[in-house]
């Protein structure tokens, strides 16, 4: 999601993390549907960076991660 989407009062007022949708009346599950793929590579994109201090800092990976780390050091 884009940041000009997150509403900040309403995130603020539920505890979590709210977005906008980008146009009144629209509905969410569908652009969910048309932006799984960014939505995706923006939560590879956080695990890679979690990785990324965990090995920095000598900290043990979880399996997932381990097997996150061979995939990026196999597309290199």
């Amino acid at each position: 999601m884009a940041n000009w989407l997150y509403d900040a009062k309403t995130s603020a007022a539920t505890g979590h993390a709210r977005f906008r949708l980008p146009y009144p009346g629209g509905d969410w599950s569908e652009e969910k549907k048309k932006n799984e793929y960014f939505l995706f590579l923006m939560e590879e994109a956080r695990a890679t960076a979690i990785v990324g201090h965990k090995v920095k800092k000598g900290k043990k990976l979880t399996d997932r991660e381990n097997k996150l780390l061979e995939q990026i050091a196999e597309a290199l």
